[in-house]
């Protein structure tokens, strides 16, 4: 939207996707989180939040959503609105941290606005809480996340496109179509089972999602991640082993403890993710 153009009317609920729902539930969440973070003075932890939201829930995730949409005239304007009246939110939240730069995005919004610091606080009273879009569009992150992580381990660049696949009946097409933006599937096709030389990319008790790989060299592939599985093995026992040391746990500073805390949660996390794709990979054998 540029400066001049005309503001979007108001956001009729009804015309809102899964995408749009989702991103004006967390931005109300958000709102009651760093209003109260403020009251009681927790700044620092106003802050993360903030950030978090803004940086990856709706720049990361929301506005790579509706790229598609803001290139057809017929979806443009509801996204639009969408995406002014979150700017709209986040900027009024930020404005205490850092006022100049708020300021001016602010005045590069389309409409007569006035100054920033004029206007009233952020409310969430009265703002859309959609917590089935939450789980939605969550299941939709995670496969999204899934098949970008096959195409990562089985060193598949992301410029290539992978075939993907799905036995369940969760998905409607918006959030099908959401799949395959987001993960570069070429396909994302019901299937009746597993498909040959495949992968899982994401399992739950009704959904299961596949990736088709591009013609490998199993066996070497299969060797490359036995490696890497053993290299990841080792940092687990480590990262464990420091935190077993009761000296350790006394002496270190927090942050240091809890950043060994993340480091030994996400090795744990990456390997059981590597041994779940050899196990696939044999299943290709």
């Amino acid at each position: 939207m540029k400066q001049d153009e005309e503001v979007p009317g108001g956001l009729d609920e009804e015309r809102l996707m899964l995408e749009d729902r989702r991103i004006l539930t967390r931005a109300s969440r958000t709102n009651i989180s760093i209003t109260s973070y403020l009251e009681t003075y927790e700044f620092n932890l106003a802050a993360k939040e903030l950030y978090g939201f803004f940086w990856n829930e709706f720049c990361d995730w929301y506005i790579e959503s509706i790229k598609t949409r803001l290139k057809d005239d017929s979806t443009r304007g509801d996204a639009q609105r969408v995406l002014l009246s979150v700017i709209d939110h986040s900027l009024r939240l930020l404005h205490p941290f850092m006022p100049f730069i708020t300021e001016e995005i602010w005045e590069k919004l389309p409409g007569e606005r006035g100054f920033l610091i004029d206007q009233e606080w952020s409310r969430h009273e009265g703002l859309l809480v959609d917590s089935d879009a939450e789980t939605e569009f969550e299941i939709v992150v995670n496969i999204v996340k899934g098949i970008r992580n096959v195409k990562s381990e089985m060193n598949i660049p992301p410029s290539v496109s992978v075939a993907a696949t799905y036995v369940g009946n969760r998905l409607d097409d918006n959030s099908k179509r959401l799949i395959r933006e987001l993960s570069g599937a070429s396909d994302f096709m019901p299937a009746g089972k597993k498909p040959e030389q495949s992968v899982t990319a994401y399992a739950d008790e009704t959904l299961l999602v596949y990736v088709k790989l591009p013609d490998i060299d199993l066996e070497t592939e299969m060797m490359r991640l036995e490696q890497k599985s053993s290299k990841l093995a080792e940092d687990v026992a480590h990262f464990e082993k420091k935190l077993t040391n009761k000296s350790f746990l006394e002496k270190a500073p927090e942050s240091v403890v809890s950043e060994t805390r993340d480091k030994l949660s996400s090795a744990s996390q990456n390997l059981d993710r590597i041994r779940a794709l050899i196990e696939d990979l044999k299943q290709n054998g």
